[in-house]
């Protein structure tokens, strides 16, 4: 096998130097300045000139956007992302001994859609500035499948991950390894790296080091249009319960006074290569709060909101309309009555983005089925003879055992999961388009996909698509389309 001599010398280096173990550094957001990314990761190698020639190193200029991508690629195969998207998560579970093709990782991460690079980037990086958390391999032959590239990357851990029934998660899970951290300093917030290397410097202990499974950045009362990026406040996603609280315990919610006045006192000098970073982290207040916590806060807050709202409704008086001079006469004109115009009625507003309820995931399907069969096989949920069109879109890949279902409403959603769970159906064959209640395999089963899971499938969805299933499910619901039209025309406003 050919190896080019730059790859191979990095690639050693690398894993001599990095060896971080299952879990390490790295957060689950897309970058910020997304447009300067794609410019400087996509220019890596932009001066190479000949076959086979490669640069030992990127060039000054590039290297925050090359340590971005090695983030971003190594977020995509965390526990939480694999969780997030279980396609990714079948292949990964099913390769042989762990790799998986650069191409299939491109294509099925939703972390990695709205970044423009290619294989060679993505080794390089991996190989410059990865934390050894991602092996990387050349291909050893060429195959038909699209999904099939140049390189080929696995975990460093890749025996343990189907023990850790990543399946079996939910969101409560998750939510117990989250918490809330807020006035990152500003030098420290501009991209995923800078982010997760001051998080894993301020959160570690010796006893327990800190690794970050994934970051969100919650968007500000009413700016749910507003493009997500760090703006000193963020939900970090923990890798154990002990990391959680031992950061929470750390920075605990003790007020900007009290970590301001640490700056001048005993610990106003910090001892250690991070000690400029803390002393800088209290001048900014830097503060950590349990996400248990922080929606009983949250909560209190509206609570009290409502209070005030309503108090001020009661106790509020209108105040008297201004006196008007009257006008004088003006010459008659011939009137002409105006023409009645009824009130436009109130349609349902959904500010989300896409339509709630209206998306299903399906396990236990034949992988050389065909998306013909599979949408008759579902449509039998409907009593009555059904031509599929509750059946928005069916989005299976072949060789996979599960699909995702769009439905044009989300009424439809309870009928199918019910009708799935009372039928125990077994699919015995690729075009089996009834399934079979005395089968010998595993039952279908339908689910309804909500919270962050809905979320991430809707963001690789095209605007246009998202627009057209959120007109069909109003009108399915007996709304209309003005609303979702206008929100649309709102959004794309926003944006300029």
């Amino acid at each position: 096998m050919f190896v080019p001599r730059s790859l191979s010398k990095r690639a050693k280096t690398s894993g001599a130097s990095n060896s971080n173990g299952p879990g390490h550094s790295f957060s689950s957001i897309k970058p910020g300045a997304k447009s300067d990314v794609i410019e400087t990761i996509t220019t890596i190698n932009s001066n190479d000139k000949g076959k086979g020639k490669a640069v030992d190193s990127p060039a000054p200029k590039n290297t925050d956007a090359a340590q971005e991508l090695a983030s971003l690629l190594e977020l995509s195969l965390s526990n939480y992302s694999l969780w997030c998207s279980p396609e990714l998560r079948m292949i990964v579970e099913t390769r042989e001994e762990g790799w998986l093709s650069l191409a299939a990782l491109l294509r099925h991460s939703p972390l990695l859609q709205d970044i423009s690079y290619n294989e060679q980037n993505c080794a390089q990086a991996l190989s410059a500035h990865g934390t050894g958390y991602l092996e990387v391999q050349m291909a050893l032959s060429s195959r038909s499948s699209v999904d099939y590239g140049l390189y080929n990357v696995r975990r460093n851990d890749w025996p343990s991950i189907p023990a850790l029934e990543l399946a079996s998660c939910s969101e409560e899970y998750w939510d117990a390894r989250t918490i809330y951290v807020e006035y990152i300093p500003p030098p420290h917030r501009t991209h995923t790296h800078a982010i997760t290397q001051f998080l894993q410097s301020m959160l570690s202990s010796p006893s327990i080091p800190f690794y970050v499974e994934g970051l969100s950045f919650p968007a500000r009362e009413g700016s749910e249009w507003e493009e997500k990026k760090c703006r000193g406040f963020a939900f970090v996603i923990c890798g154990t319960i002990e990391e959680a609280e031992q950061a929470a315990s750390l920075w605990s919610w003790g007020g900007i006074s009290a970590r301001v006045s640490e700056v001048g006192g005993e610990r106003a000098k910090e001892p250690g290569p991070d000690g400029d970073m803390r002393i800088m982290a209290r001048k900014c207040g830097f503060r950590v709060l349990p996400k248990a916590r922080w929606s009983e806060l949250k909560a209190e807050y509206f609570k009290r909101r409502q209070e005030i709202l309503a108090l001020n409704s009661r106790t509020g008086s209108d105040p008297e309309p201004a006196r008007i001079a009257p006008i004088k006469a003006l010459p008659s004109r011939a009137v002409v009555a105006p023409m009645a115009v009824a009130p436009a009625p109130k349609r349902p507003h959904n500010g989300d983005g896409f339509p709630r309820g209206c998306l299903l995931f399906v396990r236990n399907l034949h992988p050389e089925t065909n998306k013909t069969t599979l949408k008759k096989l579902l449509a039998q949920a409907f009593n009555a003879p059904s031509d599929g069109s509750e059946l928005t879109y069916v989005d299976f890949m072949k060789g996979a055992d599960s699909c995702h279902i769009r439905i044009a409403s989300s009424s439809f959603a309870p009928t199918l999961t019910k009708f799935f769970s009372a039928q125990r159906l077994v699919q015995t064959g690729a075009l089996d388009d009834q399934g079979a209640s005395d089968g010998s395999g595993q039952p279908i089963q339908v689910e309804i996909v909500e919270g962050r899971r809905e979320e991430i499938y809707w963001e690789k969805v095209p605007e246009k698509t998202r627009l057209a299933a959120m007109v069909l499910a109003e009108q399915s619901s007996g709304g209309g389309v003005e609303d979702v039209s206008a929100q649309h025309e709102s959004k794309k406003r926003k944006k300029w």
